[in-house]
């Protein structure tokens, strides 16, 4: 018999409402957000319409036959009387491009991120109902890495099968759903979201999307206290548990640009320009940089821009030598002190890869 899926879990009707193409789901973990989408928005609509669901993953390795019997038994007949069986070609795991067919009919496929754009065009699915993109939030802090160029991508794949619907009156939604290890996220900087203004509990809308940090209900966070005791024992990881509190974030200092500050350079990284600025009349115990990400309008032409990437060369910029290194030696110490401040965690986490490379 299946289980019930109780009603203080994850739910999509509110963000819904804002009837945005592109929409982000964050909440903490145990909210049940994977579990909800499948069932409520994946496998019911697909029984009912036959529409097929699209599902990104950002690297082709995420696919196996461990995820795949996951979703089959964990999620679908663990919540339904239906006993499904995922059919799928083995050989099309490594080739990031896998069709999941249930009783011999297209059910969704999963399509990497990572695979050339050349091969996500070829591979043509039309009348798609939904894409999806779960875990969409990674933790940089366990190793792991947003691939390069992730906006293009995900603006190549939307584009390219919102053309294919049959019914082009009918908006193709866009879903990203994950757990808040931390608000930098190359989605949210494509989609502009504000991070600094975003709190717990509430929904942000732009121009073509919705974000939405939901939060844990009061009987679910009983429930899960009652399951694992050891939830409460670290505060920092309760925080991130139950009040969905970006871990990683905790300790970034953020802030408005003080007076008395000038500008000493500029960066350019991930396509983003990073403005440092230097305390002028620094005292002990004060913080003697501050970093923001600008546009690159603003800058003046006497300005050079320094990159890491041949990619990122353009007017006004130059590739870093190992001269330009030392000028950034006094940066380097106050990232190591702690002396800096930064406009948003986004341009934090920039300037973090930016230091390894200096």
């Amino acid at each position: 018999m299946a289980v019930n899926f109780e009603n203080y879990y994850a739910d999509f009707r509110e963000i819904d409402g804002y009837n945005k193409p592109i929409n982000c789901f964050m909440s903490a973990r145990e909210d049940g957000k994977s579990t909800a989408f499948w069932i409520k928005k994946i496998y019911k609509p697909w029984k009912k319409t036959g529409q097929t669901a699209l599902c990104l993953v950002y690297n082709a390795v995420e696919l196996s036959d461990e995820f795949f019997q996951s979703i089959q038994d964990n999620i679908l007949n663990k919540f339904t009387d239906d006993d499904v069986v995922f059919q799928y070609n083995k050989a099309s795991l490594e080739k990031g491009v896998v069709d999941i067919k249930i009783d011999g009919k297209l059910f969704v496929r999963f399509l990497a991120c990572s695979v050339k754009l050349r091969k996500i065009k070829q591979a043509l699915l039309k009348d798609v109902g939904v894409i999806w993109m779960d875990e969409y939030i990674i933790n940089p802090r366990k190793g792991e890495k947003y691939i390069k160029g992730l906006a293009f991508t995900l603006n190549e794949i939307y584009s390219t099968y919102k053309r294919e619907r049959l019914d082009k009156g009918k908006p193709l939604k866009m879903y990203f759903t994950g757990n808040p290890y931390s608000l930098y996220n190359p989605i949210h900087m494509w989609l502009k979201i504000p991070t600094t203004q975003l709190r717990i509990g509430n929904i942000y809308t732009g121009n073509n999307w919705a974000f939405q940090w939901h939060k844990l209900s009061p009987q679910l966070i009983e429930k899960l206290k009652k399951d694992n005791p050891t939830l409460e024992i670290d505060e920092d990881y309760s925080k991130y548990a139950f009040d969905g509190q970006p871990i990683n974030d905790m300790n970034i200092k953020v802030g408005n640009l003080p007076s008395n500050y000038h500008l000493r350079f500029i960066f350019k990284h991930e396509g983003q320009y990073i403005a440092v600025y230097q305390n002028e009349y620094w005292r002990d115990h004060a913080d003697k940089y501050y970093c923001t990400i600008v546009s690159g309008k603003d800058i003046s032409n006497k300005r050079t821009a320094y990159c890491f990437d041949f990619a990122e060369l353009v007017n006004r910029t130059a590739l870093l030598s190992a001269e330009d290194r030392n000028k950034f030696n006094h940066f380097k110490i106050s990232m190591r002190k702690r002396l800096v401040v930064f406009s948003s965690v986004e341009c934090y986490y920039l300037i973090e890869e930016i230091y390894y490379n200096l």
